[in-house]
């Protein structure tokens, strides 16, 4: 009997190790290791310096054909042709949140494309013309395409799917009366653009915003003067953060449940870390005027802390990494005490944290310098006391950092170059 119990508690043990592993390796900026600094593990060769994960292997361009590569190898396991120009492919998996069962491809002209759908073995499901009945066209989530088009102020949205060119739903977005200045500039003022942001479909113009879910129910708040970001969650809810004007004066988030019922309403924004391990609510921190408030699961307030954050860097194994710009910081996301902080003295102040990763233990920062000089230096901060475990410098695109599997990966545009790192 002790023996049968000693076993299993050892399968037990087992699984919920490889289930953290497999939460780590599915999680925005999770890395399986990184105690020491990263090598390169394969080099390969893109068109477009762009790499799309599909499961566990990774999709790029070389020569105009879409090839599937083994991530922890770079063993081409399969080729596309496309004819038509380069591909378009997506959605990346930051934008839906995890990586996607098939990759939607798009060649040929924005206003009329043809659509391949591709999945993780280099099986071709589909391929189709989408005709020129929608205006300019993305991939979006579950073998779709999001098209739009703005005529006369109002723009017209369009699911399309991108198996056999069906029109899921289509919407149209009035004018508002927000200027949104950035968007209003006489170059652009009369067009919109669109993208799949957190699985949300969201279209954005001079005058005009709306985000939509997948099924087409628009959920940004109508009667705001704007909606600055809509974060779904694990729960089914959405976090929908308004503000009074464009400029985002005066935010607030709504709790929104899936019938469109409000639930409640708690001051500032929140703040989506670059990197989690995959066990951590990503969205229970709320930028708030001078600090950053921390809420429970139901909305609860459970601290609130001084400073200005920039962004959060990394949640993991209990430790919220915040950017304050000329400092870092290490909080208890439990109780918001700081447990140590990183004085970045020896940089320049036009430096910035572009990118972050973490294997639960460290939390590496991609910090880009402001010299345009295209240089980086990734920075190892242990999660327990913040001291720097290694510093190494990277030459390249700083943008083009991001994670497949549990791996490191750097796709850089200037030199055609796909680094996957151990």
């Amino acid at each position: 009997m002790a023996t049968a119990v000693v076993v299993a508690f050892v399968a037990s043990s087992l699984a919920q190790s490889w289930s953290r592993d497999r939460a780590l390796a599915d999680s925005h900026g999770g890395v399986t290791s990184l105690a020491t600094p990263p090598r390169p593990a394969w080099e390969s060769e893109t068109d477009e310096g762009r790499a799309w994960a599909l499961g566990d292997t990774l999709v790029t361009v070389q020569d105009g054909r879409l090839v599937g590569l083994d991530v922890a190898t770079g063993r081409r396991g399969w080729e596309v042709g496309m004819s038509g120009g380069g591909p378009r492919c997506g959605p990346a998996p930051e934008d839906v949140g995890s990586s996607p069962a098939e990759l939607v491809c798009l060649v040929g002209d924005r206003m009329s494309p043809r659509a391949w759908v591709v999945t993780a073995d280099g099986q071709v499901t589909s391929s189709v013309p989408l005709g020129d009945v929608g205006g300019d066209a993305v991939p979006g989530p579950g073998a779709s395409v999001l098209r739009w088009d703005r005529t006369g102020g109002t723009a017209t949205v369009m699911l399309q799917d991108a198996k056999d060119a069906g029109v899921r739903w289509v919407r149209t977005v009035a004018p508002d009366d927000v200027a949104r200045v950035d968007l209003c500039r006489p170059q652009v003022a009369g067009t919109a653009a669109a993208d799949v942001e957190q699985g949300l479909l969201v279209v954005r113009g001079c005058r005009i915003s709306a985000y939509f879910d997948v099924d087409g129910t628009r959920v940004d708040d109508t009667a705001a003067p704007a909606t600055l970001q809509v974060v779904p969650t694990a729960a089914g809810t959405y976090l929908r953060t308004t503000a009074a004007s464009a400029t985002g004066a005066v935010e607030s988030t709504q709790v929104v449940r899936n019938d469109g019922a409000t639930e409640r309403i708690v001051p500032g924004r929140p703040l989506v870390p670059l990197a989690t391990d995959g066990t951590a609510d990503p969205t229970r921190l709320l930028s708030v005027p001078g600090g950053v408030q921390a809420l429970d699961t139901r909305g609860n307030e459970r601290w609130t802390a001084s400073g200005d954050v920039v962004q959060v860097a990394v949640v993991a194994d209990g430790v919220a990494v915040l950017d304050l710009g000329w400092v870092v910081r290490g909080v208890d996301l439990a109780t918001g005490a700081t447990a140590w902080t990183w004085e970045r003295d020896d940089l320049g102040v036009a430096d910035s944290v572009v990118a972050a990763f973490t294997d639960r233990h460290v939390a590496a920062l991609v910090v880009a310098a402001g010299d345009m000089t295209r240089s980086a230096r990734i920075v190892a901060l242990d999660l327990a006391d913040g001291s720097v475990l290694w510093d190494q410098q990277v030459d390249g695109d700083t943008g083009g950092f991001g994670t497949v599997d549990g791996h490191l990966v750097h796709a850089d545009p200037a030199t055609g170059r796909l680094v996957v790192y151990r």
